[in-house]
């Protein structure tokens, strides 16, 4: 997973390296964050918002004045909640929550009507999973890694956004994972017979809304 996590970053700052040489003047380099409700789409099960946060940081190559590629390298906090269910030993359980959180790349193309302030943004965004953990919030707490969980994430990203100053930008996005945030089997070996079963997993896939400010340099 290090491995992985390196060659995301290690071409991320190449590509951005590369678009400076070629066009200095174009180029805005800023640090961005922003508030995420998190949830996740699963097959028949209702989930809780769970309220997080992103932060990293942003580049933006406009090709006009009305037209601009952005490109973010975001820590993204994500996952979803529970309040209410029963664990396996028959105690109630007060609060279930399932975190997810990703190294993300977002990747948009911003058009401003008319040259307005307003702006409209589409594309999409893939990530790499830095950490999971569920906890139930019983008597005494129950906490462990979410088990099966998938490394790569990658969905489809829209929002529209407002122009602050020549500085700052505001943004509310949301995100549509494609990808299952969770892998399709859980495999166990019998240690004494030797036999492989595999358990299969409701397939979960990434939902978040997040409102977002950037500062450009």
């Amino acid at each position: 997973m290090k491995l992985k996590l390196c060659a995301f970053i290690g071409l991320y700052l190449t590509g951005s390296l590369n678009v400076r040489s070629q066009s200095v003047n174009s180029l805005r380099v800023g640090i961005t964050t922003g508030l995420n409700a998190a949830n996740v789409k699963t097959k028949d099960v209702y989930h809780n918002l769970l309220w997080r946060y992103n932060l990293g940081i942003t580049l933006e190559k406009r090709f006009s004045p009305a037209v601009a590629l952005v490109s973010h390298l975001l820590y993204s906090r994500q996952g979803f909640a529970n309040h209410a269910g029963i664990a396996a030993d028959g105690s109630a359980i007060i609060e279930q929550t399932y975190t997810l959180d990703y190294l993300t790349l977002p990747l948009m193309l911003r058009v401003r009507p008319k040259q307005s302030a307003f702006f409209l943004e589409i594309g999409g965004q893939a990530g790499g999973l830095l950490y999971n953990h569920q906890r139930y919030e019983t008597t005494p707490p129950f906490d462990h890694d979410i088990p099966s969980t998938s490394f790569w994430d990658a969905g489809l990203m829209g929002g529209l956004g407002y122009r602050l100053s020549r500085h700052l930008v505001t943004d509310l996005r949301y995100y549509h994972g494609l990808l299952s945030a969770r892998q399709r089997f859980l495999t166990i070996t019998d240690p004494q017979s030797g036999v492989v079963t595999n358990y299969p997993y409701i397939k979960w896939y990434n939902r978040v809304y997040s409102l977002n400010l950037s500062y450009y340099f």
